[in-house]
């Protein structure tokens, strides 16, 4: 997985609502590790430090959630991977969360879904396709502290859909 993959799933699984979101993410990750193994020990403190970073981000009352994608200096094709990855490690969050969203959120995640098909070889550089990337970014961003802050505040009701 990248990192913008696994930060992509830590986020998913805390915007679930995963409680136990770093011993799920780190179940996920590190399935076929001996957990007596030392590295895999040292990576399973590097997922909690992710699953600690991305809580923070997603908690903090100045919309400070940033998504852990490759630098503004990398080419945009690689840039736009990132965001793909991401994307892709949010929906498996989400799913592993099992929840339920609302109609509004079904929607935001077939948006998160048809971004995570994207294809980055496709991308040209150029300043509008900077741009429109730039604009997805603050769309995900924005999407995964509204369904934080939703799985915090709300319990299922009537209207939501099992996803």
């Amino acid at each position: 997985m990248s990192s913008a993959e696994v930060h992509g799933l830590a986020s998913g699984l805390l915007a679930g609502g995963v409680a136990d979101a770093a011993d799920t993410l780190i179940r996920e990750v590190l399935e076929d590790q001996d957990p007596a193994d030392a590295l895999a020990a040292e990576c399973a403190a590097a997922l909690r430090g992710v699953v600690r970073m991305a809580a923070a981000g997603l908690d903090d009352d100045e919309f400070g959630f940033v998504l852990c994608l490759p630098d503004d200096a990398q080419p945009l094709r690689h840039r736009a991977e990132g965001i793909r990855d991401w994307c892709r490690g949010f929906l498996y969050g989400m799913g592993l969360a099992g929840g339920t969203v609302s109609d509004d959120g079904v929607a935001v995640l077939q948006d998160i879904g048809a971004i995570a098909r994207l294809e980055h070889d496709s991308i040209a550089e150029s300043e509008s396709e900077e741009h429109a990337l730039a604009e997805i970014e603050e769309y995900l961003r924005v999407a995964a502290m509204s369904f934080r802050e939703g799985s915090r505040r709300k319990p299922p009701g009537p209207d939501d859909v099992t996803h």
